[in-house]
C-alpha cells in the first residue's frame, strides 16, 4: 500500500510539473504589453577611416529613397570628432519630397559617444519608393560622420525600424523558455528516478555516451557551422570586404572563368600577366565559382569557409580527440577578420599548417615515410604560390636541417678519429635519410620558386609583379604601428578588444606590455620543455616546430616590412604566425600539465559560448537578402557604370576601386598633355571606347593644355552628350 502511495505521489508531482511547464511557456509566449519588436538597420563601417565633415553652421544634406514601407522609432548616428563648446548641438531635420518638414530635433553634441552608435528619438513613417531629405547642421562644433561606400546614404546613419513581430515575455527574458523546459525535465527525472539514479545515468553517459565518443567531432562541426554562418553573415549580408589586393584576386578569377588564364586584363582586351600576387588563391576562387555558380566575391567567401573546414580536418587528423582545443585558435579575431576579407592569408594558413605538421613529424619521428617528404615539398611549394612570403617555411626547415645535422654528427662513433667521409658512411642512417629528404624537398621546391619568378620576370618585367623598395615610410610611425599591432595580437587570441587602460597609454609604455607578455610566453615554453633531455632533442617536436615557424615568421616579416613599402603592421600580417604560436603553446601545455579535469569544464564552457554565438548570429541576420549590404553595393556599381560602354578605358576614374572585378572589361587610364588621338589608340589598344567624366572634359577644354586635335574630339563629345550625362564616350576603334 505504501509503494502504491509513493507511485501515485510521483505521478501527481510529474503532472504538476508538466502543468507548470505548459503554463510557463504560455505566459512567456504572450505579448509583452503590446510592444512590437524593432530591428536596427545599420551600414557596415569599413576598416579604413574615411570621414564626411560637418562644418559649424553649415547644413549637410543626404537623400534617402525608402526601399519599402518603414516605421522608424529613432535614428542611429555614429560620429567622431564631437568636441565643441558647452552649447554645442546637432540640429537634425527630415523633409519629404515636397520640402515639408516631417520631424526636427536638436541634440547636445555631448550626448554622442565617439565611435559608437547613438540613438536619436525621431518617429518617422517612410513609404516605398518615396524620397526623403535628411539635414544635419552642427552648432559650435564640427563633428564627422564615417563615410560608408556603397551605402545609399553613404554616411554612418542608420535606423531602428518597427517590425510586425510582437515582443513576448520570452523575448524580454533571454533563453527563459529553453531554461524552463530543461529545468522541468530535470525535475521530472529527479521525481521519477531520484537523485542517485539520475547521477548514475549521467555518470554512465559521461563514461560511455556520445560526449566521450563523439564530443570532439560534434564540437568541430558546431564550430565550423558557427564560423561559416558568421563569415557569410558578416562579409556578404552585412558588409563587403574588398581591398585593392582583393580586387586583383577577384578580377583574375573572373578572367580565369572567361578562359583568359592568368591575364587579369584579358576580358578588357589587353595582354597582361598576373604577377603581383601568386596564382593559387584566384584559382581557388575560380574553381568555387564553377562549383557553386556564385559570383566571384561570394565564391571567395566559400573559399574561406572551405579553408576553415580543411584546417579543422588537418587538426583532427593530427591531434585526434584533442583537436577541439586546437581548433579554438580559429576564433582569433585576426583570423576571423582575414576570413571576412578577400585575401590569400586563409588558404595560406592551410598550407602553412600542413607544412608545419609534416616537418614536425619528420623531426620527431624515428622512421619517416617517403610520402611525408613529398607532402612537405607540395605544401611548401603551395605556401609560396599562395603568398610570396611563403618562402619563410624553408628557412624554418633549414634551421631544423642544421639541428638534425648536428645530432647526426654527434651520434657518429669515434668522432675525433674519423673524418667526414667515414662519418657519412658510418653515421646514423635514419638521421642521414632525414637530411637527404629535407634537402631534396627544399631543392625541388626552390626550383619551382625560381622557375615561377623567372617566368614572372619574362612576362611582367618584375619577379613579383612590382618594385617593392622602400620609398615613403616614416619609421617612427611604423614602429608605433608595430607595437600597437603586437598588443592587439595578444588580445585577439582571446577574441576581445584591447582594454582602454592599455590602448590609451602612450606607445612607449605599451612596449613594456609586449615585453612582459613575450617574457611570460618564453618562461611558459621553457617550463613546458624542461626535462625533455639535452638542449638539442628538447626542440625536436611538432609543437616546437610550430612555435619556431611563428618566431621566424614574426622576425622575417618585421625585417622585410622595414625594408619594403606596403601596408602598415596590423592583423593581416601577424595573425597566421599568432595562429601557429597558439597551436604550439596549446600542445606544450597539454603535454606538460594534467588537463583532464580542466578540459571537461573548458569543453562545456566553450560549447555553450559557440552555441550562443550561433543562435545570436542567426537571430540578428536576415538571410532573405532583402536590401543586404552586398546588394546595395552592387546596385551602386550598376548605377556608376551605367553610362560606361563595354571595353572602355576610364580616364582619371573615380568609380569605386573595389568594383574593377565587377566590370573586368574596363581599365583605368591616364591622360597626358602631349596625348593625341593616335597615341591614346596605341596605348589603350584593347579598349573600344575612352570615357571621361563630363566635368573633367569641360575643364580640359577650358584650362587644359592639350593637343588641339584631341580637344576637338573632346569638344564634339561634350556637345553631343545629354545634359544629365556624367560621362562622355569617345570611340577608339
Amino acid at each position: 500500500m505504501k509503494e502504491k502511495t509513493i507511485g501515485l505521489n510521483r505521478i501527481i508531482a510529474v503532472i504538476v510539473v508538466l502543468l507548470v511547464m505548459v503554463a510557463g511557456v504560455l505566459v512567456l509566449t504572450r505579448p509583452y504589453t503590446g510592444i512590437t519588436e524593432t530591428k536596427a538597420v545599420l551600414p557596415a563601417i569599413g576598416a579604413s577611416p574615411i570621414y564626411v565633415e560637418m562644418k559649424d553652421g553649415e547644413v549637410l544634406e543626404r537623400q534617402y529613397t525608402a526601399p519599402n514601407d518603414q516605421e522608424i522609432s529613432y535614428l542611429k548616428l555614429l560620429l567622431v570628432n564631437t568636441t565643441g563648446s558647452d552649447k554645442a548641438k546637432l540640429n537634425i531635420s527630415v523633409k519629404d519630397k515636397a520640402g515639408s518638414l516631417l520631424s526636427e530635433i536638436s541634440k547636445d553634441i555631448s550626448d554622442f559617444t565617439v565611435g559608437d552608435w547613438t540613438d536619436v528619438d525621431m518617429d518617422l513613417n517612410f513609404a516605398t519608393g518615396e524620397t526623403y531629405t535628411f539635414e544635419f547642421m552642427p552648432i559650435e562644433c564640427s563633428p564627422y560622420f564615417m563615410q560608408v561606400e556603397g551605402y545609399v546614404l553613404d554616411i554612418s546613419l542608420g535606423f531602428e525600424c518597427v517590425t510586425d513581430k510582437t515582443v513576448t515575455y520570452g523575448d524580454v527574458f533571454y533563453y527563459s523558455i529553453p531554461i524552463l523546459l530543461l529545468a522541468g525535465l530535470l525535475l521530472i527525472s529527479l521525481i521519477i528516478g531520484g537523485t542517485e539514479v539520475v547521477c548514475n545515468i549521467w555518470k554512465r553517459i559521461s563514461a560511455t555516451g556520445i560526449v566521450k565518443k563523439c564530443g570532439t567531432e560534434i564540437f568541430l562541426i558546431l564550430l565550423f557551422v558557427t564560423l561559416s554562418v558568421n563569415i557569410y553573415s558578416t562579409a556578404y549580408i552585412k558588409g563587403v570586404y574588398i581591398t585593392s589586393d582583393s580586387n586583383g584576386y577577384l578580377r583574375e578569377a573572373v578572367n580565369i572563368i572567361a578562359g583568359n588564364g592568368y591575364s587579369y586584363d584579358g576580358i578588357a582586351g589587353y595582354s597582361s600577366w598576373f604577377a603581383n600576387w601568386p596564382i593559387i588563391y584566384p584559382a581557388m576562387i575560380a574553381f568555387m565559382m564553377v562549383l557553386t555558380g556564385a559570383n566571384a566575391y561570394l565564391a571567395s567567401k566559400f573559399v574561406a569557409i572551405l579553408c576553415i573546414a580543411l584546417i579543422e580536418i588537418i587538426l583532427y587528423v593530427a591531434f585526434k580527440k584533442d583537436a577541439w582545443i586546437y581548433a579554438l585558435a580559429l576564433t582569433n579575431v585576426g583570423v576571423l577578420n582575414m576570413a571576412y576579407n578577400t585575401w590569400s592569408e586563409i588558404p595560406f594558413m592551410v598550407f602553412m599548417l600542413l607544412f608545419g605538421l609534416l616537418l614536425g613529424k619528420i623531426v620527431s619521428s624515428e622512421a619517416v615515410p617517403y610520402g611525408v617528404y613529398v607532402g612537405l615539398f607540395l605544401s611548401g611549394t603551395a605556401t609560396f604560390l599562395t603568398r610570396y612570403f611563403g618562402i619563410f617555411v624553408w628557412v624554418v626547415a633549414g634551421i631544423y636541417w642544421l639541428l638534425i645535422f648536428i645530432k647526426w654528427w654527434q651520434t657518429t662513433a669515434d668522432n675525433e678519429k674519423k673524418g667526414l667521409r667515414n662519418r657519412i658512411s658510418s653515421g646514423d642512417g635514419l638521421l642521414l635519410k632525414k637530411l637527404i629528404g629535407l634537402a631534396v624537398s627544399a631543392a625541388l621546391s626552390g626550383m619551382v620558386y625560381i622557375a615561377y619568378l623567372v617566368m614572372n620576370k619574362i612576362k611582367n618585367g618584375n619577379p613579383t609583379g612590382v618594385s617593392r623598395g622602400t620609398w615613403w615610410d616614416d619609421y617612427k610611425t611604423l614602429t608605433d604601428d608595430l607595437v600597437k599591432s603586437l598588443v592587439t595580437e595578444i588580445f585577439n587570441v582571446f577574441s576581445i578588444d584591447v582594454p582602454k587602460a592599455i590602448s590609451d597609454k602612450p606607445v612607449y609604455l605599451q612596449v613594456w606590455f609586449v615585453i612582459i607578455i613575450s617574457v611570460f610566453i618564453g618562461i611558459l615554453i621553457h617550463k613546458c620543455l624542461d626535462g625533455r633531455g639535452n638542449i638539442l632533442s628538447r626542440y625536436m617536436s611538432t609543437e616546437c616546430v610550430l612555435i619556431m615557424m611563428a618566431i621566424v615568421y614574426y622576425g622575417m616579416f618585421i625585417v622585410i616590412r622595414y625594408r619594403s613599402s606596403m601596408d602598415t603592421f596590423y592583423f593581416r600580417f601577424f595573425a597566421p604566425a599568432t595562429f601557429l604560436l597558439t597551436l604550439g603553446i596549446i600542445g606544450l601545455v597539454l603535454e606538460k600539465f594534467d588537463m583532464s579535469k580542466a578540459k571537461g569544464y573548458l569543453g562545456v564552457f566553450v560549447t555553450v559560448l559557440v552555441l550562443m554565438s550561433l543562435i545570436s548570429i542567426c537571430r540578428e541576420t536576415d538571410f532573405t537578402h532583402t536590401g543586404d549590404y552586398y546588394d546595395i553595393t552592387i546596385n551602386s556599381w550598376k548605377s556608376a557604370y551605367a553610362q560606361i560602354p563595354e571595353k572602355s578605358v576610364v580616364i582619371w576614374s573615380d568609380v569605386d576601386y573595389r568594383s574593377l572585378w565587377y566590370r573586368s572589361d574596363i581599365v583605368e587610364g591616364e591622360l597626358y598633355s602631349d596625348d593625341t588621338p593616335e597615341s591614346l589608340k596605341s596605348r589603350y589598344y584593347g579598349s573600344d571606347y575612352m570615357c571621361i567624366r563630363k566635368d573633367y572634359a569641360e575643364t580640359i577644354l577650358s584650362e587644359g593644355e592639350y593637343d588641339e586635335s584631341f580637344k576637338g574630339i573632346i569638344r564634339e563629345a561634350v556637345t553631343q552628350s545629354d545634359a544629365e550625362a556624367v560621362y562622355i564616350s569617345i570611340a577608339l576603334r
